[in-house]
């Protein structure tokens, strides 16, 4: 059974394996599309400050590569529920730090040599560029307003003219590559950026329709509050209506004076009530009209968007 296992995950589809439900021994040890990025990341920042465990996401870090943020020494896994050990995640200081130092690497220009031949995992969507060469790049693409949003955009071609998606262009960089060979102004700078100007516009307009389903939403909340908020009170200030016509029909039925002055002192009190709750309807609508403004000023807000791109890197890439 475990030679035929290992056999079926020789032979699936990387995207298939991804979506397969594992054993629960299995799924511990397994990780996740990002937990893979950052290993790898992490792998590579750390070279000559850790050890690695290749069998287990589990490295034991000797020295603090980073003068600037205080991190221990010893050992960390990329694992759940960890009590031996320090707990490494992506929102960890060490794994930020490595992940903002890749990103402001140095990238020149080069010719990749992607060696799908050899690799044992399938990929389905790459098997049509084995043989092709073309160009690709990769961009930070983020969007702010009331906070930032990043998004990283894969721009990639052929030189046959064929446009890449971004899983074709994620999966192509995860392949290892077989040799580099450095190049200079070689690649078709224009092309890519047309692309990505297309996919960042694709971008903001997800952007904007994700707002204006906040705001639907934000507004029927509002007017749901309010609504339910004035009924609440509409039922009080008919209750203490039908409470003062009772006491007003009571307070001519009786005939001592004392009794009489009694009962109107109970109806003032009934209609002070009655008007409290009369201003607190007013005031409650008020406060949501206020309500209203603020949430229209924070749209307007998010519709100023500030929006900044960069090229992470660029390469001209064969596949073989």
């Amino acid at each position: 059974m475990k030679s035929t296992r290992e056999k079926l995950f020789d032979h699936f589809d990387d995207e298939v394996v991804e979506k397969l439900r594992v054993t629960r021994e299995h799924s511990e040890a397994y990780l996740n599309r990002y937990e893979q990025w950052l290993w790898a990341v992490t792998q590579f920042g750390l070279k000559g400050h850790a050890v690695f465990n290749d069998s287990a996401p589990v490295f034991h870090l000797k020295t603090n590569p980073f003068t600037n943020i205080k991190i221990p020494a010893g050992i960390y896994k990329l694992q759940k529920n960890v009590t031996d050990a320090h707990t490494y995640r992506i929102g960890h200081p060490l794994a930020q730090a490595l992940i903002q130092q890749a990103r402001e690497l140095d990238t020149p220009e080069k010719l990749l040599t992607f060696d799908y031949t050899n690799t044992q995992s399938r990929i389905s969507i790459l098997e049509t560029l084995v043989g092709k060469q073309g160009h690709l790049a990769v961009y930070n693409f983020t969007v702010s307003a009331l906070e930032d949003e990043d998004y990283i955009i894969h721009t990639g071609i052929t030189d046959d003219g064929k446009l890449l998606d971004s899983d074709q262009c994620m999966r192509l960089l995860s392949i290892p590559v077989k040799n580099e060979i450095s190049i200079n102004g070689s690649l078709n700078i224009k092309v890519l950026d047309d692309i990505q100007k297309k996919k960042r516009s694709g971008i903001i307009n997800d952007i904007a329709e994700k707002n204006a389903v906040f705001f639907e939403e934000e507004m029927d909340k509002l007017d749901r509050w309010a609504e339910d908020r004035k009924k609440s009170l509409e039922i009080h200030i008919k209750d203490l209506d039908m409470a003062i016509k009772q006491q007003k029909t009571m307070s001519r039925k009786v005939a001592r004076l004392e009794e009489k002055v009694d009962l109107q002192r109970k109806i003032k009190v009934m209609e002070k009530k009655r008007t409290d709750l009369r201003r607190k309807l007013f005031d409650a609508q008020d406060e949501v009209e206020k309500q209203k403004d603020n949430l229209l000023d924070e749209i307007e807000t998010k519709m100023q968007q500030r929006i900044k791109i960069k090229e992470l890197f660029r390469i001209h890439w064969k596949l073989v």
